[in-house]
């Protein structure tokens, strides 16, 4: 006979009356269950704005005995998504002596992912948390209410657990305060376009660099909200009168000091690719053009170097970073996406 495991993914940012049903729904029913953290390799932001290892250990506190492993997005790979979590599951269990159910429901556009393991069982599960959402949540706990009101509603809709940590531990912290910060940015950017006639098509033209040096890519350390102390590509807005390349270069320079002439850097340019998800940012969605240079190293005395760099502009630091060292990176919004599309790197 075989194994019955349950396989339940969430990005449970925070886990809520819901994610805890279904977790204590798969231990009762099922010999094993394995959970998976979506958006593991994603920064914290204000729709992930809380570590992995916090939630690796909520969940723990309502199984003990499950299996909790982080998952990587790709957002523009459905196939590497997919091909990742089998791989942990046929890891960890043995894949002809296992009969693996993806358990959850079809709540929106989010959950197609229960359609996508044609060889796995599916279990539709009922909405447990009276159209409660961890959405819902974080509105709430960004919304500046006292303590003892936030954790008055946190009981309600969540464990007493997870309660205290985010009570007690989260909202005095340093990445709490600056998610204010983003939260912030985003309501007066927000308000700057309220009066926009075209909601619809309202998006912000961006361009980002993408430069590559004997198996190192150029990153910024950014400076300021959103973001603030995450590492990224080299970019920014196009302005009115440049091209997308235009921007590309200008913002490579201005946030990077780059000690490339322009002539090499363009001879070095080998493709460039739109990067458009809806979902690859926050607030007013933002289309990028990045390009991919390729630029040889510095010699001098038959030893090659990096070329110099220094942070500038809207970058507090810039650092050339090995591609191997990136992959372990949680980068800007999807930019470890973008590097991965040219480099094939992660």
């Amino acid at each position: 006979m075989k194994k019955r495991v349950a396989v339940f993914f969430g990005r449970f940012a925070p886990p809520h009356n819901g994610h805890i049903a279904n977790i204590e729904y798969c231990k009762e029913n099922y010999d094993e269950t394995i959970v998976f953290i979506g958006s593991s390799n994603k920064r914290r932001s204000l729709k992930n704005p809380f570590p992995t290892s916090w939630i690796e250990q909520w969940i723990k506190s309502i199984n003990p005995n499950a299996v909790v492993k982080p998952l990587n997005d790709y957002i523009y790979n459905d196939n590497k998504w997919i091909t990742q979590a089998e791989d942990i599951c046929y890891t960890i269990f043995n894949r002809e002596d296992t009969e693996f159910t993806v358990v959850g429901h079809h709540k929106d556009e989010s959950s197609y992912y229960l359609d996508i393991f044609p060889t796995w069982k599916i279990h539709e599960t009922p909405i447990y948390a009276n159209g409660i959402s961890a959405t819902d949540i974080r509105t709430v706990i960004f919304n500046n209410i006292d303590a003892f009101s936030l954790k008055e509603y946190l009981n309600k809709v969540t464990s007493e657990k997870i309660t205290n940590d985010i009570v007690n531990n989260y909202i005095d912290s340093e990445l709490f305060n600056n998610l204010l910060q983003e939260k912030e940015y985003f309501r007066k950017e927000d308000k700057k376009f309220e009066n926009y006639p075209y909601k619809d098509t309202l998006k912000f033209n961006c361009s980002d660099a993408v430069v590559i040096c004997d198996g190192n890519i150029l990153l910024i350390e950014r400076d300021r909200a959103p973001g603030k102390g995450t590492w990224a590509l080299p970019g920014g807005f196009v302005n009115t009168r440049e091209t997308y390349e235009q921007c590309a270069i200008r913002e490579l320079y201005e946030e990077t000091c780059l000690k490339v002439p322009e002539k090499v850097l363009k001879g070095s340019l080998k493709r460039s690719k739109i990067f458009d998800n809806p979902n690859r940012n926050f607030g007013i969605p933002r289309i990028t053009n990045a390009f991919y240079f390729n630029i040889a190293p510095d010699v001098k005395n038959g030893y090659s170097k990096l070329p110099k760099v220094k942070g500038s502009d809207d970058a507090t630091n810039a650092k050339w970073i090995p591609l191997a060292q990136v992959k372990r990176m949680s980068l800007f919004d999807d930019h470890g996406d973008i590097i991965d599309y040219f480099v094939n790197a992660f």
